[in-house]
């Protein structure tokens, strides 16, 4: 709907990912939009089961399980951690406050100990529930690796998107704008951390005296950071 086109699905024993070749991550409305998607399809499946339960339409134990599963669905996926859907939809929220870059590797991080909490769970049913114990590790594995793919990947995405940026900007004219005032001793990468993927930045350099020495845009710190480190 928002015109990204998907060239991939990665299927895990508890969900997928579509991976786009545009980069959508950290826009307010669009990651967040998406996020909500999955959780949203199984609150109405769950709904209508409900609604045809009520009515008698459906009985018999399956569809309570049915609708049990659905609603722990959709509450595990809105647990705010990466790479849940409810951690891209706090990504999605914080970019623009914290940085993109810095947002996803405390979500990411927040994700992999979460995973580790899960399996320290798991071995403590060791002996006593061995199907839980089994999903406990094989969850607290999938936030572990899923976690660090999101560390890993968090400086490409984020310059794909810059990237896109200037490519949007271009093709339509204008975007949104945010300014930056920073200090000349500031490290570079702290500058570039700050910037958001939903608005083009432009850096107000200041002197010694604090008086405004030039204005650097987004681009040009970035392709000053690729050709100088």
């Amino acid at each position: 709907a928002f015109g990204f086109q998907i060239k991939g699905l990665e299927l895990f024993p508890f969900g997928g990912a579509a991976y786009c070749e545009d980069s959508f991550e950290g826009r307010k409305l669009e990651e967040s939009a998406m996020a909500l998607a999955g959780p949203l399809l199984n609150v109405v499946l769950l709904a209508g089961m409900e609604i045809l339960r009520f009515q008698g339409w459906v009985t018999g134990d399956w569809s309570a399980e049915f609708v049990r599963l659905n609603f722990w669905l959709a509450a595990f996926n809105l647990f705010p951690v990466l790479p849940l859907d409810g951690g891209r939809v706090l990504r999605a929220l914080l970019s623009n406050r914290f940085g993109f870059v810095r947002t996803t590797k405390f979500l990411a991080r927040a994700g992999q100990w979460w995973g580790l909490l899960l399996a320290v769970a798991g071995f403590t049913l060791w002996g006593k529930d061995w199907g839980l114990m089994a999903n406990l590790l094989l969850l607290g594995a999938f936030f572990w690796i899923a976690g660090g793919k999101e560390v890993e990947a968090a400086r490409t995405t984020f310059l794909r998107g810059l990237a896109r940026k200037k490519e949007e900007l271009v093709k339509k004219g204008w975007l949104p704008n945010k300014t930056l005032t920073v200090c000349p001793e500031i490290p570079l990468i702290r500058v570039v951390e700050q910037f958001v993927p939903d608005c083009y930045t432009l850096v107000a350099v200041t002197g010694d005296k604090f008086e405004l020495n030039k204005i650097l845009t987004e681009t040009e710190v970035v392709e000053g950071m690729i050709t100088r480190g």
